[in-house]
């Protein structure tokens, strides 16, 4: 599995087309969105449960949502059809793989 990730990691996409990443905290949740055209599956890793793939909500055309807990620090990236993507995001953190991870701070 930690191959698996290492991989995953080291093989940044960037993709074709305009994408575009937000966070809009409600409560206790993060809603994460990502517009990203053309793209047919997402899936989303954090440091919330040790980096667990989990499918991403597909909600229009081009337009994909998770809702994560709100009231903790957590790296993320997503794996955009079987490519490690990591959008323009405020914050960010180096991984130990060469590449950088998102970072949701609650507050920021």
């Amino acid at each position: 599995m930690k191959r698996l990730f290492a991989i995953l990691a080291s093989a940044s996409l960037l993709l074709a087309g305009c994408a575009h990443h937000s966070a809009l905290v409600e409560g206790g949740t993060v809603t994460l969105s990502l517009t990203i055209p053309h793209a047919r599956e997402v899936l989303f890793a954090s440091s919330l449960d040790g980096y667990e793939l989990h499918p991403v909500l597909k909600t229009g055309n081009s337009a994909w949502v998770i809702q994560l807990p709100a009231d903790r620090q957590f790296s993320y990236f997503y794996v955009v059809d079987g490519n490690v993507y990591i959008p323009d995001c405020s914050l960010t953190e180096h991984d130990d793989f060469g590449s950088r991870d998102c970072v949701f701070a609650p507050g920021m």
